[in-house]
């Protein structure tokens, strides 16, 4: 399939590192003598006494370092487990309830890189821990399977089954119709390999239909619960977001970094062709998503959002009440818009690394985790 473009402007910015402290314990000592003490200081029962705690220290000491050699060489392990692999790409494409045709890509990890003209089987995800259905991003009306490639073959290189699609949207399937579409996508993606745990990763609009979906999976064909949520820079609230756009377009926002009302009034123009309904269908949208008491998210998907510190597509503001259920969230101070489609391997890492706790069932124990990533 042709690539697609995307309309959100891209802000590159340099990468985000955080700093890091370690805090060693000290080591344990010998107590000092303090019984009948002779002319040296110190009774020969208590150089006794002495000379075995320091063996007893010794031998900790040395058990100790064993362990840890031991559980370095087991982490070693585990990490040339989880290392990257090739990456299987597979081009077919998906029916939808109502006969349409999506075109998909699939990626597995792999023991060799190949492309093959046919739906994946269970077969092709023997390398799997987990599958996921995408949602690229794209304003709410742009893109298509191939626009974010790289970012699904860094996760599938990581050991994630990742189905993309050219899901309709915009103008010729307006909101909730390509809930309806990704509702079927993940279904379809699930009988690839009904044995692996599924999930739903989403960026920019995508994040928005992401973070729907794994609200009300059943209520959109996905069937069961999803065991976990990404979402890239979301367009959590569509509302919000619009109000931003609108402030861009007037020269009254109070975000620092932030469109001209040239692209913004472009960006404003596409989401609404997915919302032509306006406010009162973006207020709708917004609910599904954004935690109201006694409504929604009792239980909610375990969900990790990612958020770029200097986004001016998706200024923190438009995510907040996200924010506030998330079990994990990242915020990458620095970064823009591009986080959507690429993260630099430390924060890929971490947020895989959680992924597979949360599809294992083991991911904060129903916690809540915040970081800021912040560049030195």
């Amino acid at each position: 399939g042709r690539r697609g473009t995307r309309s959100e402007e891209q802000q590159p910015s340099g990468p985000a590192e955080s700093t890091w402290s370690t805090t060693r314990s000290p080591q344990p000592s010998p107590r000092a003598c303090s019984a009948r003490t002779c002319s040296c200081g110190a009774s020969a029962v208590a150089r006794s006494r002495t000379s075995r705690m320091t063996s007893r220290a010794t031998l900790g000491l040395r058990t100790c370092l064993m362990a840890a050699t031991l559980l370095a060489a087991a982490r070693g392990q585990e990490c040339a487990a989880a290392a990257p692999r090739a990456v299987a790409t597979f081009v077919y494409d998906i029916q939808t309830r109502d006969g349409a045709r999506l075109d998909a890509r699939a990626y597995a990890p792999a023991q060799t890189a190949a492309t093959f003209h046919r739906a994946p089987t269970a077969a092709d995800a023997a390398h799997a821990w987990a599958a996921a259905t995408y949602a690229h991003g794209g304003c709410f009306s742009n893109g298509d399977c191939e626009s974010f490639a790289e970012l699904d073959k860094s996760l599938a290189a990581r050991g994630l089954l990742v189905v993309d699609t050219s899901f309709r949207q915009g103008a010729s399937n307006p909101h909730p119709g390509a809930l309806y579409d990704l509702g079927d996508v993940a279904a379809a993606t699930r009988a690839i390999a009904p044995d692996l745990p599924l999930g739903v990763v989403g960026s920019s609009s995508g994040g928005f239909l992401a973070l729907a979906l794994a609200a009300h999976p059943a209520r959109w064909g996905a069937g069961e619960p999803f065991a976990f949520a990404l979402a890239l820079a979301p367009v959590a609230d569509p509302l919000a977001r619009a109000e931003y756009l609108r402030e861009c377009i007037s020269g009254k926002t109070p975000v620092r970094q932030c469109h001209g009302p040239p692209s913004a009034t472009r960006m404003l123009t596409s989401q609404l062709t997915y919302f032509p309904g306006g406010d009162a269908e973006m207020r709708e949208a917004r609910d599904l998503v954004c935690r109201r008491p006694g409504r929604h998210h009792n239980d909610p998907t375990r969900t990790f959002v990612v958020a770029g510190g200097h986004d001016k597509n998706v200024p923190l503001h438009v995510l907040s009440d996200v924010l506030l259920w998330a079990h994990r969230s990242l915020v990458l101070g620095g970064r823009g818009h591009e986080i959507q489609e690429t993260l630099d391997d430390d924060s890929l890492e971490t947020v895989v690394g959680w992924l597979r706790d949360a599809a294992q069932h083991d991911a904060c124990g129903g916690g809540v985790a915040h970081e800021v990533k912040v560049p030195d």
